[in-house]
Order: structure tokens, then C-alpha cells, then sequence
């Protein structure tokens, strides 16, 4: 049940502070007061829709973590499809920011690839209008079971919580902030926010992603959830980090960051910028930099017990400081990361499932859902990254994307159709209680569609007949029947103001 501000508590801190102690929020650590939340709080107290639907999502993950279990569901690119998919029975709908990017951009209607280039208003616009439909569906539920078209016993629940792509933040905090505002108010249950550095995903070369610090990666969260404090919102945040295939990180600032961090062993190699500009190929570059984390190297090149000295003697420090302590004493160790930054300026990092383990947990206290991002399904890096985060925070909620190839276990090209089926199960023991294909919607549309398009070009309507109608008879989906059901809607409102 949704923590309830009343009008004379809504902006006392006090209350404020009751709500964080309730189930909900109290994982939550905030590095901000309450009294800071009620002074930026408007003077009017608005109830939000998507209270209950972010209680409801709560509600299917926290069953299915305490079953072992897990659900499936993909991304929605239109109000058609998000209804159908609760009529099928799904118990959450995606709505994916690549979804959007290549179908349907709110706006500006400029279509492109998934690099969240479009307005931070863009995805919230999204599920306000998918969240509507739910609403609008409701309604016409209610409409038919007066006119007697329905029984009590055939009303389904029609707010399937929404889960959203909130990418990097788009921006600064403030702007973040302000996404997050539109996300409460147009009915969202979640929204992720990522590690990456926004707009430079690379699709020429896998595993070329950027990382922000992790520092960075918590301001974005916090921000996220002080708009939601001064909202009142019970939406869930899920940290995603792409750690797992992430090649370079845009800075060494943070201590948690240092063990990922890769430099140059070799002192008599050029800088990386300078063997480009002189024509010498990253790979070769790469093999002669002999690279490795700055602990790896002073593994490499000391005594036990002066490995032993310098871990005691740098915990808690960068890779600067750790390199002044190795050159303070005179260590025979050689290490550069800024020999191997790139021409953006960017940081080699070394990416994969321990890299994924520790953001996730350095990231669990300021999040309600843990996700690191894979490029396709490996089960033995999926069991690496929940184990290790259950090993801190056994009770986490966790969320798993099928991307690129859905259904394929990667190292199993012939899997059988039952160890595919039991794919969801088997994530679900693992500990993944969402899971989800982001352009599983899409594709799925396209699959659809052309073979009906090819079907309309041989036989005119012989192929909409054969296509269309008579599958959708079969099928029994009646998505011919919404504009008379939704018309019984309107028939009421005209019957209402009809003067005699």
C-alpha cells in the first residue's frame, strides 16, 4: 500500500522521514535530508497514477525473488501492441529508448540510431501515451460490462506497470531531474539509468563502449531520486552498467574505478595518439603495450611483500596517487594509463563480469533494481554477476536484457527447444526477476508485417483476407472490434449531454 501524504503533511519533513522508513525506500541511502526534499516541494500536493503501478511492479518482482523465478516481457513500440500484451497475460511492458529511436520520435519525427539523441521529454511522451491507452481500455471495460457486452469475471487488470529507458540522464542533473518529473507523472513503474557516456556508442566495433566514473554514475542515480522525493513518487530506479562490454571510461578520478583502470607497461613505447598520428595499427599497439591494471603491473614487477605494502598502503586512493606511492618508493614498476588514453582523451578499461560485479555494488544502495547489460546470453557470466552481487546484497532485485539474438545460448548453437524454453527459468534461479527483450516488440511487428505487405503485392485482397481476417478469427484477436467498443465510450458522454 502507497504511502499517503495528506495536504497539511505534504510538505513536513517529518512525514517525509516516515515514508523513507516504509518497506519501499528504506534500502535507500540519501545523502540529502528531508528537509532539503520538503523545502523544494511545491505548495500543491498532486497525487501520482503511477504510485500504484510502481507498488504493483514491486509487488511481481519481489514474489518472483522470493520464488526463484523470474519474468519475460519486450519493448512496446505502440499502443496496439502494449494492450495486446496485456491481454496475452504479460505482467510488465518495456518501453525501449532504441524502439523509439528507429520507429517513432515524439516531436521531431526524426527517426535515427539508438544514441538517445532525441529530447529527454521523448520516452516519458511515450509511456504517457501507452499508459493512456491502458487507461482508455479500462474504461471502455467498464462501458461494455453496464451495456451487459462483458461479465464481472472477463474485467482483467489493464495497468500493466510500464517499465521505461531512461538512458544516461540525458544531461546535467537538472535535466535529469526534470525527465524524471515527466516519468512520474505520465504513469512510469520504472525507468533505468545507465553508465555510459551518452552518444558514442560505437556499432562498427563490439565491446567499444565509455564509461563515466562511478561517481558520476551515483550523481545521475541521486539525482533521479531527489526529483522523485520531491514528487512524492514511489517509481523504481534500476542502475544499469555496461561494464561487460565497456573498452574505455572518461576518467581515473575514483578510487572504485582503479582496478579496471589499464595502462602501459611498456616505457619505451610511444603514446597511443602518437603511434596513430605514425600509422602503427591499435592492435600492434596494443600487443606492445603489454597492458594491465596498475596492480596487476606491481604484482608483476615486486615481492610479495612489497605487493602486500603497497595494497595496505593505497587502499582507497586513484590510479594518480597509487603511482606516486609506486614512484615515492621507487619501485621497479613502470605503469601509464595516459600513455594509452585515446584521441578523445578517453581511458583504456578493462572490461567484464568483475568489473560488472563491483559497479553493481558499489551502485546497489541507490538503486531499487541491479542490471548489467549483456551483449548476448553467456549462462556462466550470468550466474558470475549474480552470485557475486548476492554475495553482498543477497535479497537485491535483478534485471537480465536478451539482446542481439534472443533464445540463442551463446557457446550452445544447438540448444534444443526445451534448454531455450527454460531459458527464463533457469536466469529466474540465478536470481534475474525481470527479464526483458528491448526490441522484441519491433521485431516482432516486423515479422508480422512482411509477410502480409508480400502477401497484399501477389494477391491483392485474397492476401488481406487470407493474412488478416482469417488469422485474426482464428487467433481471436479483435483488434477490429476496439473503434465500436471504444465508440460504446463515446455513444455514453453524447447520451449525457443530449437535450430533449
Amino acid at each position: 500500500m502507497a504511502f499517503e501524504f495528506s495536504d497539511a503533511t505534504w510538505q513536513d519533513a517529518a512525514a517525509i522521514e516516515s515514508w523513507w522508513n516504509t518497506p519501499s525506500q528504506k534500502d535507500w541511502h540519501r545523502p540529502y535530508s528531508a528537509e532539503l526534499v520538503a523545502s523544494l516541494r511545491s505548495p500543491i500536493h498532486d497525487s501520482l497514477p503511477g504510485n500504484k503501478q510502481a507498488l504493483k511492479l514491486r509487488n511481481v518482482l519481489e514474489d518472483h525473488e522470493a520464488n526463484g523465478t523470474g519474468t519475460l516481457t519486450y519493448g512496446a513500440p505502440d499502443t496496439t501492441t502494449a494492450v495486446l500484451m496485456q491481454e496475452s497475460g504479460l505482467s510488465t511492458i518495456y518501453v525501449s529508448g532504441a524502439t523509439v529511436s528507429f520507429t517513432d520520435v515524439p516531436g521531431t519525427g526524426e527517426v535515427g540510431a539508438d544514441q538517445a539523441d532525441y529530447p529527454y521529454t521523448t520516452i516519458p511522451a511515450k509511456v504517457s501515451q501507452l499508459f493512456k491507452a491502458q487507461f482508455l481500455h479500462s474504461r471502455v471495460d467498464q462501458t461494455r460490462l453496464r451495456n451487459g457486452a462483458l461479465k464481472a469475471e472477463e474485467i482483467k487488470d489493464r495497468l500493466v506497470p510500464l517499465v521505461a529507458d531512461g538512458d544516461s540522464g540525458h544531461g546535467s542533473p537538472t535535466a535529469t531531474m526534470k525527465m524524471m518529473k515527466l516519468f512520474a507523472e505520465a504513469g512510469t513503474a520504472a525507468v533505468h539509468i545507465d553508465d555510459l557516456l551518452s552518444g558514442v556508442k560505437d556499432y562498427t566495433r563490439s565491446y567499444n563502449h565509455v564509461l563515466v566514473p562511478v561517481s558520476e554514475h551515483i550523481r545521475r542515480m541521486l539525482a533521479a531520486k531527489l526529483q522523485l522525493d520531491i514528487c512524492g513518487s514511489e517509481l523504481l530506479l534500476i542502475q544499469r552498467t555496461d561494464a561487460e562490454m565497456s573498452s574505455h571510461i572518461t576518467s581515473t578520478i575514483d578510487p572504485r574505478d582503479r582496478p579496471f583502470i589499464l595502462g602501459s607497461t611498456n616505457p619505451f613505447l610511444p603514446s597511443f595518439i602518437t603511434a596513430m598520428h605514425a600509422g602503427q595499427s591499435e592492435a600492434d599497439w596494443n600487443a606492445a603495450a603489454k597492458l594491465m591494471t596498475l596492480d596487476e603491473a606491481v604484482a608483476a614487477n615486486t615481492t610479495k611483500e612489497q605487493f602486500d605494502e603497497f595494497l595496505k598502503a593505497t587502499e582507497g586512493m586513484n590510479t594518480s596517487d597509487a603511482v606516486r606511492y609506486v614512484y615515492a618508493q621507487k619501485l621497479d614498476v613502470f605503469w601509464s594509463d595516459a600513455a594509452a588514453r585515446t584521441v578523445e582523451g578517453w581511458y583504456r578499461y578493462k572490461m567484464g563480469q568483475e568489473a560488472a560485479v563491483s559497479r553493481c555494488v558499489h551502485l546497489a544502495p541507490y538503486a531499487d533494481i541491479l542490471w548489467s547489460c549483456t551483449p548476448g546470453l553467456f549462462m556462466d557470466h550470468a550466474k558470475e554477476v549474480s552470485e557475486g552481487i548476492k554475495k553482498v546484497f543477497p535479497h537485491k532485485l535483478q534485471a537480465y536484457n536478451h539482446t542481439g539474438a534472443p533464445g540463442t545460448i551463446k557457446g550452445k548453437p544447438d540448444a534444443t527447444d526445451a534448454e531455450i524454453k527454460a531459458i527464463q527459468s533457469d536466469l529466474g534461479k540465478l536470481g534475474y526477476q525481470w527479464q526483458f527483450m528491448p526490441l522484441g516488440g519491433q521485431i516482432g511487428h516486423a515479422v508480422a508485417a512482411q509477410p502480409y505487405a508480400k502477401a497484399i503485392v501477389a494477391d491483392g485482397l485474397l492476401g488481406y483476407v487470407e493474412g488478416v481476417n482469417r488469422a485474426a478469427n482464428v487467433k481471436e484477436v479483435n483488434v477490429g472490434m476496439w473503434p465500436y467498443h471504444m465508440g460504446a465510450l463515446t455513444d455514453k458522454c453524447f447520451q449525457a449531454i443530449k437535450i430533449v
